[in-house]
C-alpha cells in the first residue's frame, strides 16, 4: 500500500514511516513493518495481515524562538482496517 506524506502542502521526502497491526506485538514502539518516503513522499507498506492497522509518521521543524522551545513536533496517524 502506498501512502503518501505531505507537510503544509509538500511532499516530506526521506520522513520515517512505521506500520502495525492490532496483535502485532504488546511491545511499545515496535512496528510490523518501517520505511521512509521517497523523494516524492511516498513510503510503501506491505500488508502482511488482516485487522485494524495504523500507520504512524513523525516530523520535527525547529521553533521559531529557541528561547521558548526547541521544536514543533507533529505527530500523523491513518488507521484503516484490512477484511
Amino acid at each position: 500500500m502506498a501512502v503518501k506524506v505531505l507537510y503544509e502542502g509538500r511532499s516530506l521526502a526521506s520522513v520515517d514511516v512505521n506500520a502495525t497491526y492490532a496483535g502485532f506485538s504488546d511491545q511499545p514502539h515496535t512496528f510490523a513493518y518501517s520505511t521512509k518516503t521517497d523523494a516524492n513522499g511516498v513510503a510503501k507498506i506491505r500488508i502482511m495481515e488482516k485487522g485494524d492497522w495504523f500507520v504512524n509518521v513523525v516530523h520535527e521543524v525547529p521553533y521559531p524562538d529557541i528561547e521558548e522551545c526547541e521544536k514543533y513536533k507533529y505527530n500523523y496517524l491513518l488507521t484503516f482496517k484490512i477484511k
